[in-house]
Parts: structure tokens; C-alpha cells; sequence
């Protein structure tokens, strides 16, 4: 039979301070696994694409502008606040269904 006799150096005197121990040593070092992933050497041919890279994107490689949908006819680029829509512009339009059953079921608003 084998016997726990310390954890980390630290003494085990009974079946719980050795539980506590080793779950207290794991939580740690999961930590730091987690903080601190391991680091890996690079080849150099890597590490001067990786510095190019990060280079280009200092500069603003891959950025893009954003998309402005709300703009005058012949405007220089402004942005409206809001979108007006008028009262006397009334269109009709179809909607279809998948399920002709529940046609019965729908009411009409008026």
C-alpha cells in the first residue's frame, strides 16, 4: 500500500490536508498554464514574416472604412441622424407563407 507522505513539500497528516493540498498544487498550476502559455521558438524565416507583418498592420494593412447607408443624393459624404419616411407613400406588397393552414387563422387589421 502507498502512503502520501507530503504535497509540494508541505507534510500530510491526514487524508483531507492531503486533498486540499493536491487540489490547491492543480488549481495553481492550471493557472499558470493558463497565464502563461508555453513559448515556442521561432524558425527566423518566421520571425521576419511575423515582423513584417505586424509592421503592415501598424500601418493599416487590412483596415477597412466603414459603410455609410444613409447619405443625401450628391452629398459630400455626411451622414443623416435619422430617415424620414412620408405619410401619403402607401405600398401594397405580398407576403408569403409556407403554411396555407394557418391563412384561416390570420385577421385582418383594419
Amino acid at each position: 500500500m502507498d502512503r502520501i507522505v507530503d504535497v509540494n513539500s508541505m507534510p500530510v497528516t491526514d487524508k483531507d490536508v492531503c486533498k486540499t493540498l493536491i487540489v490547491n498544487a492543480l488549481t495553481n498550476a492550471l493557472s499558470a498554464s493558463i497565464e502563461q502559455p508555453p513559448s515556442v521558438a521561432m524558425a527566423s524565416d518566421v520571425k521576419s514574416i511575423v515582423r513584417r507583418y505586424t509592421e503592415k498592420l501598424k500601418c493599416g494593412h487590412g483596415e477597412r472604412k466603414p459603410v455609410k447607408i444613409l447619405l443625401e443624393p450628391g452629398s459630400t459624404g455626411k451622414a443623416h441622424g435619422h430617415v424620414k419616411i412620408p405619410d401619403t407613400d402607401h405600398h401594397e406588397m405580398l407576403i408569403g407563407m409556407d403554411h396555407e393552414d394557418k391563412i384561416q387563422r390570420l385577421q385582418v387589421v383594419p
